[in-house]
């Protein structure tokens, strides 16, 4: 409990000095000395009392007030091991318990801070995502070690430019990265396909805008899927031949009686019947037969407008620009393919027709571009989307984006699915160009 405050204790002083000269007066007077000496002395003797008795006192405020000072500055370097001990119980007794309060509870709370930090990091370090953060000057602000093992094998990153890490990334990597989409991207490592795919974000931290990189590899998790996937078509086939040849072994046993019976009449309904099973299965199995059994692409000269020629005469698009000059090598019918399905499922999807387009340029690459506006791609779906036999369509085979894919490794080039950011899908094939 306060018994004096700061107040009080100078005005004590004050008092106990005018008395003290009052008594020194009323001494003078006893003894006989002159009145105008022991009135002087008296005013001489309570105002150096008074000085003394403040100064002591305004001393162990400065002191005090310099210990605030210091913690404060203690305070503002991140320093909160600081406490200061009290002097008394007047005011600034009270500001030393509140200052060792906030200390004490900025010292637990960076405690808190730095634990949590420590576990994200331990969280982010172990992650399968490789991850950068970079900020509005394209600096690399944080990495993680994934981050620094896809780009540098180990070395550190944090501290140097986006572009610096770009410069051996392969081509369609750094493009793709540069226009800040998500999407997938499929990289020849060691002749080995890896597929990734880029998620980018963005957000503002200290004023300051940053971007967020996350790179995952979907190799192992597309392999495994496709194991599942696998055992998925089996049974779907198996059940589709049994659908299909047990009506037909009916049929046949159908038309046996009839035949016996001499009842030919019937005989073209069962025919009939044999025939659309027969045709039902032959599509059925030739849509699964033309991934499993792609043949070896056979490069030969191409003339763009006979490509463009044969796809106007299967769907309409809108060509941008102008075609390539020069003629280009490839296989004409499998890249046809590959085309025909990226256009079929721009105008399956919900796109009007003159927003699918079709773009072709030729240089050190072969890039050919079909964009749509349509409903786009969910999140889950962009990452399963190149898993042969997945599909989201309700009567989708699910075999068209993995035949591009496979079309266009085997020519020795990617293939790249984009969002749009006005909403729709780009979906890129980037093909080496043996012309130069």
């Amino acid at each position: 409990m306060r018994l004096f405050s700061l107040q009080g204790k100078i005005l004590l002083s004050v008092f106990l000095s005018s008395v003290l000269g009052l008594l020194a007066v009323v001494a003078g007077n006893y003894f006989g000395v002159p009145q105008f000496v022991s009135l002087l002395s008296g005013v001489a003797l309570a105002l150096v009392a008074c000085f003394i008795s403040i100064g002591l006192f305004t001393r162990r405020i400065f002191l005090r007030l310099q210990a605030l000072q210091g913690g404060l500055l203690n305070l503002l370097d991140d320093d909160y091991s600081t406490s200061i001990t009290r002097d008394g119980t007047d005011e600034l007794d009270e500001l030393v318990d509140y200052y060792n309060q906030v200390s004490e509870k900025l010292r637990c709370e960076r405690q808190s801070l730095y634990q949590r930090e420590l576990l994200l990091d331990t969280v982010i370090q172990n992650s399968n995502l490789a991850l950068l953060l970079t900020d509005s000057h394209q600096r690399i602000v944080y990495a993680n070690s994934q981050a620094s093992q896809f780009f540098c094998d180990g070395d550190a990153v944090q501290g140097l430019f986006l572009q610096q890490l770009l410069e051996k990334a392969p081509e369609n990597f750094r493009v793709m990265i540069a226009e800040g989409k998500d999407g997938l991207v499929s990289i020849t490592e060691e002749s080995i396909p890896e597929v990734y795919h880029l998620s980018v974000g963005k957000f503002v931290l200290n004023t300051e805008e940053h971007k967020l990189y996350l790179i995952k590899q979907l190799t192992r998790d597309i392999g495994r899927k496709e194991i599942e996937t696998w055992k998925k078509v089996i049974r779907v086939i198996s059940h589709e031949l049994n659908n299909s040849l047990a009506p037909i072994s009916s049929m046949a046993n159908t038309g046996k009686i009839l035949l016996e019976k001499q009842q030919t009449e019937k005989l073209a309904m069962v025919f009939d019947t044999i025939t659309e099973r027969s045709n039902h299965l032959k599509h059925f199995i030739q849509d699964y037969i033309r991934l499993a059994k792609l043949p070896e692409p056979k490069i030969k000269e191409v003339a763009w407008s006979e490509l463009v020629e044969r796809l106007c005469q299967q769907y309409r698009f809108e060509l941008i620009g102008d075609l390539p000059a020069s003629v280009a090598y490839f296989d004409l019918g499998q890249m046809e393919q590959a085309l025909i399905n990226l256009l079929k499922n721009a105008h399956e999807s919900e796109s009007a027709v003159e927003d699918i387009q079709l773009g072709i340029s030729q240089g050190r690459e072969i890039v050919m571009t079909v964009l749509d506006r349509g409903r786009g791609i969910s999140k889950a779906t962009m990452e399963n989307m190149l898993l042969p036999f997945y599909t989201t369509k309700p009567n989708g085979s699910g075999v068209g984006l993995p035949l591009c894919r496979e079309i266009v490794e085997a020519h020795g080039g990617t293939m790249v699915v984009l969002q749009r950011q006005a909403g729709g899908v780009e979906a890129r094939l980037v093909l080496p160009n043996q012309d130069q």
